[in-house]
């Protein structure tokens, strides 16, 4: 499908003129679509925007989202529709802000935003699409007229956010305008580029084809390495620069790199500085941590990828989070904007460490040696986000910081971020769902008796010189020499376990030189955490990297335990068969057990669904059962002053799904929480459900998530009427259970909300769930059976099971008081009888009664 145009009058140079979608992209457009600049249009003398659309490219839901991708690759391969991506900064570098303070009124645009117009220049354009042109590109895709600035009802800005790794990936090319588009500048001037969220996955996604446009001395073709020959960088000519000794030139982002870190040797890059970030205590260290970023090795990228978004910054703290989701294959909905920063990091922490082929990379962000920066606390293992501003709220936008001890105050964070050649090149341990809190399969040693030795520093640099410990110290079987961080006192005193992360490997071995060489080569050791047990569960107490000359773990040694808040606190650990699942009953079970629906409103009808009956064995794996919940949310659409009131909220969803047990058979347990039963139904574990508003308006989400409804499976709707489908399963392990559940079918394993629950020792002293409904076995057996085989009998004959109750036979009751019919009935059962038919006359009903078969034997006990 080719692309629509979207301007009928295009936008050419005039006096402060103002970019507007409301003026100049005036033909209809579809929301989240892919919209590119042509090229030629501004190569002419009087460069004119035009503006085109894609309508067949556009924002797809996370499930399916490679749909725009499968799109963004056709016009890759295709010669006519190649783009370029131009990543930059809104905050302009100096050299380009002084550059713009020059230009004339005709010279400048204004782009309409929610806030202040923001200033860009047609020399900018101009020399974008001098670059597009040398790199045969028919189109250009720059946010600030590809995407809407104001923030409309559509949530265009929103859309685009679940296709922008898309954009760079599928691009033909990467423009880097390190200054800003306003103009290309030279090698000698601070950006803020180094310090940016977006930026990141912007110069990762597509490395081979990332291009940093700079200015450069005329004639210089290519830079040479300062001590070996064969190695050179090329440097694409553009054009001249007017009235300068300077050429526009393009250098691959890698090479820069290099460049940067040997520019005190080579002549003609001396005082290059456009990569050292704007920040003067930035230094080098996300220059290293971007490198390894760019490799081609996956464990080394995402290492490399956690190091450089803890050191950046954005004026909405939650892109920090939302600008690397594509580097992980990942989406976050872009509506959850409601939420924090730190929600939101510790989403994508969680979900990558799912994925077996990424795993936990943030476990070693703070290095491999022992990390010192704090823990989340809801998590307990997953390290505490920089960005702490509350939801909604803007950011300092200056370097994170953080306050690492107590007697320091705020550090900047990269000064503790590992900045090593080393990382873990292969995890062993295991995060079995993204879910929280977080059930983790690992292999697990006892420690004993570590003897401490004198501490070293990992960075003299660093004004809070942060140090190291060394100890000898003795991992199950295993002796070795243990660096850490934390607190191992007194180890052979209390119960800590070594949990093994994985294996360390060196980067400079692989396909990444950082230019660093470490005073001790941690090559083939392992990085290990530190667990103690206490009332609350699981908690690290230290970390840190263990050598050992005879490295040996047995099969036996691997547990799975869970961790983080609401985590199950009976077990400590239960034996693991498999690194990569869970374990399996093979015995009976001695109760019932089956899972409350979630309720929209809590409704009589809600059944239970029962997986395990007692006295079975779970010899195959339980089925998924599938639920539909109704909700309606027209109230919440209604513009007046009750609909956003955050109580109004509270009924419309519950947020956890109950795991229900009783000591019944399948032909006993009841159907409903509220059934009347003659067994006690327990409440055993509940598991927290995480849903989100797909679709709705920005102001309504945040009023959800203030009434306390967590949000994935709340579709958006012209009504406001839609329906939740999801999935549950009961699985049986050997010491625990698994409440599962997946929205869809097709929903990757490691993405299935999972919660560990004990088996219960002793029912008696759980959460009674249907005490009120409970029949006490106080009327004689032989009336209970009249009642089964009366109701077999009506299901025989199609009929339902609930029980009519003529108004002859209640005459007949009441005089003989049941003695004809030879059932033993009390008066107060009269009573309650007569009653029932009073009020139902009362309401024009008939005398006969009609009530389910349990109403009747409740009323036979009374």
């Amino acid at each position: 499908m080719p692309p629509k145009l979207l301007t009928s009058d295009p936008f050419a140079k005039s006096d402060n003129s103002i970019w507007s979608y409301d003026e100049y992209a005036n033909v209809p457009r579809t929301a989240g679509a892919f919209r590119v600049i042509d090229v030629s249009a501004l190569l002419d003398n009087d460069p004119k925007i035009y503006l085109y659309e894609w309508t067949d490219i556009r924002y797809a839901n996370p499930s399916t989202s490679t749909a725009a991708g499968d799109h963004l690759r056709r016009l890759k391969r295709s010669p006519e529709d190649r783009y370029l991506a131009v990543s930059h900064v809104w905050s302009r570098g100096d050299e380009v802000d002084e550059a713009l303070t020059n230009f004339k009124g005709p010279d400048l645009i204004y782009i309409e935003t929610s806030g202040k117009p923001e200033k860009i220049s047609w020399v900018g354009l101009k020399e974008i699409a001098q670059a597009a042109h040398e790199l045969d590109v028919t189109w250009i895709w720059l946010d600030f007229f590809c995407i809407d600035q104001v923030d409309k009802d559509d949530l265009e800005k929103g859309l685009e956010i679940c296709i922008m790794a898309d954009i760079y990936t599928w691009a033909h090319c990467v423009l880097v305008m390190i200054g800003g588009v306003a103009a290309v500048q030279g090698i000698k001037g601070k950006t803020a580029w180094m310090d940016r969220a977006w930026t990141l996955q912007e110069s990762i996604v597509n490395k081979e084809n990332t291009y940093v446009y700079m200015k450069w001395p005329r004639g210089l073709r290519f830079l040479q390495h300062p001590t070996i020959p064969s190695i050179s960088w090329p440097l694409r000519f553009v054009g001249r620069v007017p009235n300068s000794k300077l050429d526009y030139r393009l250098v691959r982002l890698e090479h820069l790199l290099d460049i940067s870190d040997l520019s005190s040797h080579i002549p003609q890059a001396k005082g290059m500085v456009v990569l050292d970030g704007n920040q003067s205590i930035a230094n080098d260290s996300p220059r290293r941590a971007l490198r390894a970023a760019l490799s081609s090795n996956n464990m080394i990228k995402y290492a490399g990828v956690w190091r450089s978004m803890f050191m950046r910054t954005s004026s909405k703290p939650v892109d920090v989070v939302y600008s690397i989701m594509g580097i992980f294959g990942l989406q976050i909905d872009p509506f959850r904007k409601n939420r924090s920063s730190t929600f939101l990091f510790e989403d994508l922490a969680r979900k990558t460490a799912a994925i077996s082929n990424i795993g936990p990379a943030w476990l070693t962000i703070g290095g491999i040696m022992g990390s010192d920066i704090p823990y989340n606390k809801a998590s307990g293992i997953i390290p505490m986000f920089p960005h702490t501003e509350p939801a909604n709220k803007p950011s300092k936008n200056k370097p994170p910081t953080m306050i690492f001890h107590k007697k320091f105050g705020p550090d900047w964070v990269g000064y503790h971020v590992d900045d090593s050649p080393f990382y873990v090149d292969k995890y062993d341990i295991r995060f079995l769902t993204h879910s929280h809190p977080h059930i983790i399969n690992c292999t697990m040693l006892k420690t004993y008796n570590p003897s401490p030795k004198p501490s070293v520093s990992i960075r003299p640099t660093n004004p809070t010189r942060t140090t190291r410990k060394v100890a000898g110290i003795r991992l199950g079987t295993m002796t070795g020499r243990l660096r850490f961080w934390g607190n191992l006192d007194n180890a052979h005193y209390r119960e800590i376990q070594a949990v093994y992360v994985g294996r360390i490997a060196n980067m400079n071995n692989a396909d990444v030189n950082l230019g660093v060489e470490p005073h001790v080569d941690f090559d083939g050791d392992h990085y290990f955490l530190f667990l103690q047990f206490n009332s609350s569960g699981w908690r690290v107490v230290a970390n840190g990297v263990f050598h050992t000359r005879h490295w040996r773990v047995s099969p036996k040694c691997r547990y799975i335990f869970t961790m983080g808040k609401g985590a199950q606190t009976k077990e400590w650990r239960w034996p693991a068969k498999d690194a990569e699942w869970l374990d399996w009953r093979d015995s009976p079970f001695g109760h019932s057990y089956g899972i409350e629906p979630l309720q929209v409103p809590p409704r009589d009808t809600d059944r239970i669904g029962w997986f395990g009956y007692k006295q079975h064995y779970p010899s195959t794996k339980p089925k998924w059962k599938e639920r539909r919940i109704p909700v309606d949310m027209s109230e919440y659409l209604r513009k007046n002053k009750d609909a956003d009131k955050p109580e109004n909220t509270k009924v419309l969803l519950t947020k956890r799904l109950a795991l229900l047990s009783a000591r019944a058979y399948d032909n006993e347990v009841p159907t409903t929480a509220r059934s009347y039963t003659p067994h006690t139904l327990f409440q055993v574990g509940q598991m927290p459900v995480a849903f989100s508003y797909n679709g709705w308006p920005k102001a309504l989400c945040t009023d959800l998530s203030k009434g306390g409804l967590d949000g994935t499976l709340i579709h958006k709707t012209k009504t406001g009427k839609s329906r939740i489908k999801y999935h549950i399963r009961l699985y049986f392990g050997e010491r625990v259970m698994y409440i599962q559940m997946k929205p869809q079918w097709d929903v990757r394993r490691a993405f299935w909300q999972m919660c560990a629950v004990p088996y219960p020792p002793n029912l008696d002293s759980q959460p009674i769930r249907n005490r009120r409904y409970i029949v006490r076995q106080t009327v004689p057996t032989p009336i209970f059976t009249a009642l089964d085989r009366l109701r077999m009998r009506r299901i025989q004959q199609g009929l339902s099971p609930d029980i009519h109750v003529p108004h002859s036979v209640l005459l007949g009751l009441a005089r003989t008081q049941g003695q004809n019919i030879g059932i033993n009935v009390s008066p107060a059962a009269f009573g309650a009888l007569e009653e029932m038919q009073r009020q139902q006359l009362m309401r024009g009903q008939g005398p006969d009664l009609f009530m389910p078969d349990y109403a009747f034997g409740a009323l036979l006990q009374l």
